[in-house]
């Protein structure tokens, strides 16, 4: 199971695996953290990241790390490998979360920068090697049909589940049918407790329902066909028309999901 960073660090006794407020070092990574003046939602915290003695990161780069939220794994994703998750935020209220994720695999370290502008709830290591994310391209998004039109704004908007898969020293985003288990139970517990809902006061909602029910659906594996008729059936009956344009922009960023924005091997 993960365990919180601080507590692993106090408790293991690994001289691989410090924490302190000025440093985080991890198998030869160091991060060196530096506090700006302005506390405000750490605006002008920095960090540098160093490798055995080698820096590779820009000095004093903007961002703050969240150390009571970070997380350490050992044997993850596979035996022998040690992963750390280390939250971060160097944006405003909407963005822009982010988690450095390290992997220590033998003599390599590898590390990705996953993009999440809402943070993650519950856990990001999860059973089966796998990281646990959210596809947060819905949000402030909308979709129309005529007259008909729904909306994905802040506070409803839909953030399904994705699955990052740990491949020859990098993450990747996983396929659609690849972990189809997983995925129908995300599926049957959404349906569960989200009865389809009507009225026009709750047509935006609804519309965000649908969205994770044809997600899941896809990533089960579909086929088309199944999905197309879950994101009909998903939507009330002012919502009908929206039906063929919601699945297209379900379809769309199930192929294009990919929050990682940089990867490096070490």
């Amino acid at each position: 199971m993960a365990m919180p960073l601080q507590e692993y660090a106090k408790t293991n006794g690994n001289p691989d695996v410090t924490v302190t407020d000025e440093k985080v070092t991890f198998y030869g990574m160091e991060i060196d953290l530096h506090k700006g003046e302005e506390q405000y939602m750490c605006a002008e915290d920095t960090f540098t990241m160093s490798y055995k003695g080698t820096q590779v990161s820009p000095e004093g780069y903007p961002g703050c790390f969240m150390l009571d939220s970070a997380e350490i794994r050992q044997n993850f994703p596979d035996p022998g490998m040690a992963t750390l998750v280390l939250p971060a935020w160097d944006g405003g209220g909407r963005c822009c979360g982010s988690y450095h994720v390290f992997v220590k695999n033998g003599e390599k370290l590898a590390h990705a920068l996953f993009q999440q502008p809402r943070s993650v709830d519950g856990n990001i290591l999860v059973d089966g090697g796998l990281l646990r994310f959210y596809d947060q391209s819905f949000m402030d998004d909308s979709v129309s049909e005529g007259e008909h039109y729904a909306s994905f704004y802040l506070a409803i908007f839909p953030r399904p589940e994705r699955r990052y898969v740990f491949e020859n020293n990098a993450w990747r985003v996983d396929r659609e049918g690849e972990f189809p288990e997983q995925y129908r139970a995300l599926y049957e517990e959404f349906k569960k407790n989200n009865p389809v809902l009507e009225g026009e006061e709750h047509k935006d909602e609804n519309a965000a329902d649908a969205v994770y029910l044809t997600y899941y659906c896809l990533m089960m594996g579909g086929p088309d066909q199944k999905c197309r008729d879950v994101a009909r059936d998903s939507l009330s009956q002012e919502n009908k028309p929206l039906a063929r344009k919601l699945f297209g922009r379900v379809v769309e960023e199930v192929m294009d999901c990919n929050l990682i924005s940089n990867t490096a091997v070490y």
